[in-house]
């Protein structure tokens, strides 16, 4: 009886913990939902559930700019409008349209997008003669529904809406650095700065249209405007500096009523509308601390609140307070604090994965939207179940708990101590691949052999350090990437990738498998990884000697059927004639396709060097190689060498010149000479020539700069092969823009004739 009550305590516990699956000790986690990337996500209806949504994805290379709409937060039906020939400088919502800031033609558009009219007419509002960028050129916000502002250029728009097809546009000012409209007992004021060199006015434009000026303040890297009350707060800092200038305007007196420097950046830097409170990030040697600023003792450093920030964190890139919580985004983690200071959220994100730091921060329910123009990302918030038991259990050690934990441990130890045995036996085995051990916030912990080869890791450099650490090159990243995906997605995957190593393009097979304890918490990945190159051209050379087979069978029905064609006069006679030619060559090449790949036999015959090149010109026909011209520069000498195999390597080289002028006219030059060692062939086009990284990589096998035109990158493989098999070597010289010129050299065996 007591062993199946203890039996039924254990199986209770077991179900509990497996219900938490809390990723962290707080109440609650972060999940990934959704990426838009190459742009800008917009909300067009506070409803979140069946919102409409905007997708702004612009292309500032070819001005093929478009924008995707939607009903709901999941990305369903999603149905994309063109925006051709203009440039989306930015959006912003307007009741359930989006009100987008073109640039045409030199010129600044406005026009009102909506799922009703996805091709409005836009409006001019400028003539773009200046500079225009997207710091100094979107949109301000608005007075209204129907007057909003806009900076274009540092010059001020007030834009009226009399309808969605309905525009009105008025230049306020020019030299304007920042505007923010703002509202106090019912009175609506913009405030702006403006641009006077060495110094900066602030002013005040009300509904009427009156300007009142309100301040003199000094002009620096970075001026920024918030409203906290009954205050307009206007923030300076500079590139250079981690502090900031504090200054507090009363607009209803319009008079600078406190100021104070505070050793954080502007971006560090927010407030709550309901507690006259300013929260900031404190930069004190590289930890930071979350300040509780109330605005009468902003100068009384000894009456601020402070709360130490994690130094598992780094690189912050924003605090904002929205909805009662701040929320504190950093390059690897996200932070959230209720307003009574107390941390609620601390999970790790590689945010830097999926946007910049000029991002745009949406707080709906439980959902986070970052918006860049990068990219937008959707972030789910889950409450975690039982988080103060596990936060008592990671604090205190519960006593209440500690018998049974212990009891389970040590049943699972035996399973524990066989999986621990098993990654070890995996880590130690004789392999041509890596395995690598990462844990949950991304450092190296254990690596196999093959790993360290990899990565170049030696004795004298220590493991523990984060993963991407030990990645040099740009290959090494692409693992460095599947493991980052690992961290995010927490599931397993496999994937191929393609690795250069001496030269060599590899083809790896990777498998990643997420490692949880025994509670269901996240405790890192184990990725592995197999070269799979050698296996893959096997398959290929074998499945192109089955091609070959095949193609001869059908070749000779198109040789012997051309050859029973009764021609009626002498054009048609020559036609005939060269199609059993070219057949004929066909069915050679095909041949080639398996006795030069796979037998290394030679067998040798006299061969005179004129007649040698000119068979080679032969089988390119002029009609239909018309762009190409041809020119021979031969010297007459016998050689010896296996003439399949060189007119094979030789056709290969004309081949690749033809095709490196893209269809475009040029000169292909086949010559010959010798000299008292070496017999060389070379071939010379005046195509597009190659850059040194291409250099590099050609004599790679099966690499080709031709893929999209279906090259394999057999052909320069062949060559070599070809060159080496007569005791020689393939010759590379180019340069972009400049042509190609490839030469077989190889000894001269008649000197060994007597």
């Amino acid at each position: 009886m007591k062993k199946k009550s203890f039996l039924c305590s254990l199986f209770f516990l077991f179900l509990l913990l497996n219900y938490c699956k809390a990723d962290n000790t707080f109440p609650y986690s972060i999940e990934f939902s959704d990426y838009n990337e190459g742009g800008k996500l917009y909300v067009a209806d506070s409803n979140f559930d069946d919102a409409l949504f905007y997708f702004v994805k612009t292309n500032w290379v070819d001005a093929n700019e478009t924008v995707y709409f939607w009903t709901g937060l999941k990305r369903k039906n999603a149905k994309g409008v063109s925006v051709n020939n203009s440039f989306i400088l930015d959006a912003i919502a307007y009741k359930k349209s989006l009100l987008l800031l073109l640039k045409e033609n030199e010129q600044i558009l406005i026009s009102c997008f909506d799922t009703a009219n996805t091709t409005p007419m836009p409006q001019l509002i400028d003539t773009a003669s200046y500079d225009i960028t997207p710091h100094n050129t979107h949109w301000i916000g608005k007075f209204s529904d129907s007057i909003y502002f806009v900076l274009i250029s540092n010059k001020l728009y007030k834009l009226s809406i009399n309808s969605k097809s309905d525009f009105r546009i008025k230049k306020l000012s020019d030299n304007i650095i920042c505007a923010l409209p703002i509202e106090l007992y019912g009175e609506k004021f913009l405030a702006y700065v403006e641009d006077r060199k060495t110094i900066a006015m602030v002013n005040f434009l009300d509904e009427n249209g009156q300007k009142n000026f309100v301040s003199r303040i000094y002009s620096t890297d970075s001026i920024s405007l918030k409203q906290v009350n009954n205050y307009l707060l206007i923030i300076n800092s500079s590139a250079n500096q981690t502090a900031s200038l504090l200054q507090f305007v009363d607009i209803k007196s319009k008079n600078i009523a406190l100021s104070s420097w505070i050793k954080s950046k502007a971006k560090h830097i927010d407030f709550s509308q309901n507690d006259s409170n300013i929260y900031a990030l404190i930069d004190s040697g590289g930890n930071y601390k979350l300040a509780q600023i109330n605005i009468g003792d902003i100068n009384k450093q000894e009456k601020w609140r402070l709360t130490n920030i994690s130094e598992n964190i780094f690189l912050p890139q924003r605090l904002i307070v929205d909805n009662e919580k701040i929320y504190i985004i950093c390059k690897n983690a996200l932070l959230i604090f209720n307003k009574n200071m107390k941390l609620i959220l601390f999970d790790y994100f590689n945010f830097n994965k999926y946007i910049n730091d000029d991002f745009d921060f949406t707080a709906y329910s439980d959902y986070l939207i970052l918006s860049a123009r990068t990219g937008s990302i959707v972030l789910k918030m889950n409450k975690n179940s039982f988080w103060f038991v596990y936060r008592q259990i990671d604090n205190t050690g519960s006593y209440i708990l500690y018998i049974i934990l212990s009891i389970l441990l040590l049943l699972t130890y035996r399973i524990y101590r066989n999986q621990k045995r098993l990654l070890d036996a995996i880590l130690d085995l004789p392999t041509s691949g890596f395995v690598f051990l990462v844990n949950q916030v991304g450092k190296l912990e254990r690596v196999n052999e093959g790993g360290k080869a990899m990565l170049g890791i030696t004795i004298k450099i220590p493991l523990r350090k984060q993963f991407l650490y030990y990645c040099k090159t740009e290959d090494t990243k692409k693992i460095a990437e599947l493991i980052e995906n690992g961290l995010i997605t927490r599931l397993p995957f496999q994937r191929k990738i393609n690795i250069i190593q001496n030269n060599n393009l590899q083809e790896w097979f990777c498998s990643l498998i997420p490692l949880t304890n025994i509670a269901g918490r996240f405790r890192g990945v184990v990725l592995s990884g197999i070269d799979i190159t050698e296996e893959l051209e096997r398959k290929t050379i074998t499945s192109w000697a089955q091609l070959a087979h095949d193609m001869q069978t059908n070749l000779s029905t198109i040789r012997l059927n051309a050859e029973q064609i009764e021609t009626d006069s002498e054009n048609n006679e020559q036609r005939k004639n060269k199609i059993i030619y070219q057949v004929t060559i066909l069915m050679q090449r095909v041949r080639d396709i398996v006795t030069v790949g796979r037998d290394d036999r030679l067998d040798r015959t006299n061969v005179n060097s004129i007649e040698f090149c000119n068979e080679i010109r032969a089988e390119f026909d002029d009609d239909l190689f018309s762009n190409v011209v041809f020119d021979m520069n031969l010297s007459d000498f016998n050689f010896i060498c296996d003439k399949p195999k060189m007119i094979r390597a030789v056709r290969n080289a004309v081949e690749n010149g033809i095709k490196s002028m893209k269809g475009k006219a040029g000169i292909i030059r086949i010559s010959c000479h010798k000299d008292i060692h070496n017999i060389y062939l070379s071939v010379k086009d005046s195509g597009e020539g190659m850059d040194d990284v291409t250099k590099q990589l050609i004599l790679t096998p099966f690499y080709s700069t031709a893929r999209k035109e279906g090259g394999q990158g057999i052909g320069t493989m062949i060559m070599q092969r070809v060159a080496e098999l007569h005791g020689g070597k393939l010759i590379i010289e180019s340069k972009k823009g400049e042509g190609t010129e490839i030469t077989i050299q190889f000894p001269d065996f008649s000197r060994n004739i007597k």
